[in-house]
């Protein structure tokens, strides 16, 4: 049957005070229930309570590890912790007790300005060989006829005396697992409410269902109210908590019930989500992979202990922000491209919570401190000073630490995601100023990194060229962090931090890291192993269109013609079909796929002619190749003479208003399919014109990549004009073609107004002004939109050799 849950709980009267005892109790283990009373006490001192946290697992205590300090955990280690157990010992021997409640008691470090107080009676000494004979010792005590009292009267005068002696607002009490004596005794004596917590398992909720309705039938002092029974089911998976099955079991249990999401990181961890003592974290894929778990059990507690709303939600928000900052220090991976890669995190061992710096009325308390060993040794110096701040004006908190203490970074935090980053090696006079660096700096970037809080492009680049190819990684990672956003959920969309990332990418002049950068942001490359995108093909292909293709444009052109494969290899790269591809889709309204082409048209040979040009099955088309040899680009840096070389010196032309691209600058072999840059006559131009060499190279390769889009490149109707080609350089009669010139000036335009390249687009106008005329008449189209562009170009192309088509658009 359904057992009922009381709405009030009774309370312990002690000096006119009243103590609410709350046991909290499990049938079985693993469900979290020490944790959760030491979390739940921590927010309740924060939210100005005062607590006092009863360890009475005798059996397998472990309180003192989540609330405890390095001082109880040595001391429990050497066998000099008291605790209940000797309380117990002592009253149970019919001896006056020589030692207090509060003596033996551990005040909990809170936050400075809490207004609670927050004391650990700890088990004992667990887990040395003091505390298991101490134990023992309290067992036959309990077996023994001869001795005064009994366990009942024990604990009563234990509970008694915690009430005469701390005056707390509440009594948590971390009960033994399963049906016990002195499990019992806590909840359906001691407590005027028990917490049950129960996994989804049937004999879990079964037990927790039989205990229940044995504490209803459990006889009460007349004192004492009826007893309160809250149930909190605690593992449920993401998702399921509106289940039917979760449902049958809440109807089961009735009353009030609470639902816990599980997190296997959590399960393990079992780190006090705001406390001194942390155990050592785990690695994770998804750093807030536990921010439901999180969220729902301070709701759970805040709405199960009702008090001051403003001091709950204070201690809410800060316990918020700790536990996320912790998570941001020692998180020990990041996720990447097939798999997880791991990265240097803080170790527990250098953090310390809760740290005093200061003397006299001038002292302030970080709630983390990062230090560069561990910081019992008398050489450790803190590297990042870590504070909450809720009202205070975080720059001024942050000109206090950065003049009191020597630490690099000082972090000044007011909401779980919100850190504002400080440098002592920054200037700063009457006020501290932030960086712009909006995660923690990690333990490798105080070894690299002038300035941890420096993520600027150069100041990340600068550490690229000196070997840490780490941080150009960082860079794409930070790039789809602030880029990949969607109608339909992402991360936090920030365009123009996007954009400063590209642009500081575009400025690489070094050739070899231009091609590391190229590297690391192809994303359908195996070079590419690190940034967010872990094989998800949309966001690969958001990189490729708006990170990777732009730089290909934008970085010198020697690397990127090298990326692409250059002339050496038979058959392009992916990188170079992709980019080129998109180019022609996105910009000119062609479709260039070489590998489809391929596919199709080989097969239609095959279907017209089977009888004379069938391939061994092994092979599949592959017979075929030879014939789509010069279908597909290919690029080249070329260091000979172009063909025009000897028709007129580039000086003469530019002085004359004759320069042209095509033929001087690059060209496009039509035979071969080829895009050729000629590197000397590009830095001749350069130089003549005052321009850099990379940006007159870049304005060339696009111009002369769109010369082979045209003509290899089909309309969606899969139509291809393979006799649509420029005109021969190397002839004597060669005359630069107004109508291809045209195109290829206007649809390069367009591309370079897409890349948002100012350097590229003065080039391209500077190149311009000195053109034939050819090269001119792109700018009677320049307030024309692209697609209508787009629209005259294929009319006219579907126009040649053809007779009766009108052509839409003004002639040429």
């Amino acid at each position: 049957m359904a057992i009922a849950s009381r709405q009030r709980s009774a309370g312990f009267s002690s000096g006119g005070l009243t103590m609410e005892t709350v046991a909290f109790y499990s049938y079985k283990g693993g469900v979290g229930r020490t944790l959760l009373v030491a979390n739940t006490a921590q927010f309740l001192a924060m939210s100005g309570r005062r607590v006092v946290a009863l360890d009475l697992d005798l059996e397998a205590p472990g309180l003192h590890h989540k609330l405890g300090n390095a001082d109880v955990l040595s001391r429990a280690q050497s066998g000099t912790l008291s605790g209940a157990v000797d309380l117990l010992l002592d009253t149970l021997g019919g001896e006056p007790s020589s030692r207090g409640v509060r003596e033996i008691a551990v005040a909990v470090d809170l936050p400075l300005g809490s207004k609670g107080s927050l004391f650990l009676i700890p088990a004992g000494s667990a887990p040395s060989h003091a505390y298991w004979a101490a134990l023992e010792r309290l067992k036959n005590a309990v077996r023994s006829p001869g001795r005064n009292g009994g366990l009942l009267e024990a604990t009563l005068e234990l509970q008694a005396r915690i009430a005469d002696e701390f005056n707390p607002d509440f009594l948590l009490i971390d009960s033994r697992t399963g049906i016990t004596e002195l499990g019992g005794l806590a909840t359906s004596t001691l407590a005027d409410r028990v917490v049950c917590l129960t996994t989804l398992a049937p004999e879990s909720v079964e037990g927790t269902r039989v205990v229940a309705e044995a504490l209803w039938a459990a006889p009460r002092f007349a004192s004492q109210k009826p007893l309160r029974i809250d149930f909190l089911i605690t593992r449920v998976e993401p998702g399921s908590t509106n289940s039917s099955g979760v449902s049958r079991i809440i109807q089961e249990l009735g009353g009030s019930v609470g639902v816990l999401p599980h997190d296997s990181e959590m399960a393990i961890e079992e780190r006090v989500w705001s406390g001194r003592k942390a155990g050592r974290v785990r690695v994770s894929y998804d750093e807030y992979s536990n921010e439901d778990l999180f969220s729902a059990t301070l709701t759970w507690i805040a709405e199960s202990f009702p008090g001051h709303k403003q001091e709950a939600e204070s201690a809410r928000r800060r316990m918020q922000s700790v536990h996320r900052t912790w998570r941001h220090l020692t998180h020990t991976s990041k996720r990447g491209r097939g798999g997880t890669v791991g990265r240097a995190a803080w170790q527990v061992e250098q953090l310390r919570e809760r740290v005093t710096f200061g003397s006299g009325e001038d002292f302030r308390q970080a709630d983390i401190v990062a230090y560069d060993g561990p910081p019992e040794r008398q050489d450790s110096k803190p590297l990042i000073v870590i504070e909450y701040v809720d009202r205070e004006d975080r720059d001024s908190v942050a000109l206090w630490w950065l003049n009191k203490i020597q630490a690099p970074v000082v972090a000044i935090l007011s909401e779980p995601s919100d850190y504002r980053l400080y440098s002592n090696r920054a200037a700063w006079d009457s006020r501290a100023r932030h960086s712009d660096r909006r995660d923690l700096p990690l333990p490798h970037d105080f070894e690299v990194l002038s300035d941890p809080t420096d993520v600027s492009i150069d100041a990340l680049l600068d550490s690229v060229r000196r070997g840490h190819p780490e941080y150009l990684e960082r860079i794409v990672t930070d790039w789809v962090h602030c880029s990949a956003s969607s109608l339909h959920g992402g991360a936090l969309w920030k365009p123009h931090v996007a954009k400063n990332i590209i642009d500081g990418l575009a400025r690489v002049d070094d050739l070899d890291l231009a091609k590391r950068v190229l590297r690391a942001t192809f994303a359908g490359s195996s070079w590419s192993g690190t940034w967010l995108g872990d094989g998800d093909e949309f966001l690969d292909g958001q990189v490729l269109a708006e990170l990777f293709t732009p730089l290909l444009w934008r970085l010198p052109p020697q690397a990127s013609i090298e990326f692409m494969g250059g002339r050496r290899k038979r058959f392009g790269t992916p990188a170079s079909i992709r980019a080129v591809g998109l180019l022609a889709r996105e910009v000119i309204g062609l479709r260039y796929d070489p590998d489809a082409i391929y596919r199709l048209e080989g097969q239609r040979i095959l279907d017209r002619h089977p009888p004379d040009l069938e391939v061994d099955a092994g092979h599949g088309l592959d017979g075929l190749r030879s014939a789509f040899r010069h279908t597909e680009i290919t690029f080249e840096i070329s260091h000979d003479s172009p063909p025009l070389a000897d028709r007129g010196l580039i000086g003469p032309r530019i002085a004359a208003g004759s320069l042209i691209t095509t033929g001087l600058l690059g060209d496009y072999k039509a035979d071969l399919g080829r895009v050729v840059l000629y590197e000397n006559a590009i830095a001749e131009c350069a130089n003549k014109l005052a321009l850099q060499a990379r940006h007159v190279g870049s304005v060339t390769l696009i111009h002369e990549t769109i010369h082979a889009l045209t003509h290899l490149g089909r309309d969606l109707d899969g139509r291809m004009w393979p006799e649509f080609s420029l005109p021969a350089a190397n002839s004597l009669l060669f005359e630069p073609s107004w109508f291809h010139e045209t195109v290829a000036q206007i649809f390069t335009y367009h591309h370079l107004v897409r890349l948002r390249d100012p350097a590229l687009l003065h080039a391209f106008e500077t190149m311009s002004d000195k053109q034939a005329p050819a090269y001119q008449t792109w700018r009677q189209l320049r307030n024309v939109p692209a697609e209508d562009v787009r629209s005259w170009f294929m009319s006219v192309r579907r126009g040649v050799g053809a007779s009766g088509i009108q052509v839409p658009f003004p002639r040429i």
